[in-house]
């Protein structure tokens, strides 16, 4: 049995991986289906003749300022010789350190990068003159956001705060108490083709053809949100 100084370690460990999977999924779906509506062949008669790093410095300057004045968003934009970084955060957690998701765009003398920070390892990489389509993206992004897909958003948002409090109050004890009380209640269960995988924060397994996790903290409060999931169709 790990000592309290363990089980912190394991269980900041386990709240970091979740949420790296969930902000994986999140964005780079948005980000993939965002590629698949633009193509730098529809913008390509837009690129000036003699375009230069500069230029683009001074383009996504301005569109970076519109998107924040529009949503409300905080940027920062850091120079270095060879590259000019701006970065958007949208989204703030993190009950012991602040963090944010962070869409990073550097424009280098001859191509522009994206990425999604802190956790996922989304990369993509365009040449200097698809400046056009970085920009589709990042509009269509914030649309999708705070119009289109704002209840999708909203969830990702509140999930990350149900990590964030999910290890509160928990110890060895109580977590033995919840593994062992929900094995007992998933394998007593009618339950076809079971799954059970337990860590410290949380017990996934599969009900009713769906995967779910049911957080340890949330189970010692009420047992019954386990019941529930068996009840659902």
């Amino acid at each position: 049995m790990m000592n309290q100084k363990q089980l912190a370690v394991a269980l900041e460990r386990e709240q970091r991986d979740l949420f790296t999977r969930m902000q994986t999924e999140f964005w780079q779906t948005l980000f993939c289906d965002l590629l698949k509506k633009h193509s730098f062949q529809n913008d390509f008669f837009l690129v000036n003749a003699n375009l230069t790093n500069e230029d683009v410095v001074k383009h996504f300057r301005k569109v970076v300022s519109e998107l924040t004045a529009k949503y409300d968003l905080s940027f920062t934009e850091t120079s270095h010789p060879t590259r000019t970084e701006f970065k958007l955060r949208f989204c703030y957690y993190g009950n012991k350190k602040k963090m944010s998701d962070e869409l990073s765009v550097i424009v280098c003398i001859k191509d522009i990068t994206i990425r999604i920070l802190p956790h996922n390892p989304l990369l993509k990489f365009f040449w200097l003159e698809e400046y056009r389509l970085v920009e589709n993206i990042l509009t269509g992004m914030c649309d999708e956001l705070y119009n289109l897909q704002k209840q999708k958003f909203n969830k990702l948002q509140e999930d990350y705060k149900k990590i964030e409090s999910s290890s509160k109050g928990l110890t060895s004890k109580t977590i033995e108490i919840a593994q062992n009380s929900i094995r007992t209640l998933y394998e007593a269960s009618a339950q076809k083709n079971r799954s059970l995988v337990q860590r410290n924060l949380y017990s996934a397994m599969i009900i009713n053809g769906q995967n779910v996790r049911i957080y340890h903290k949330d189970f010692l409060d009420d047992p019954k949100v386990l019941m529930n999931e068996f009840g659902k169709k």
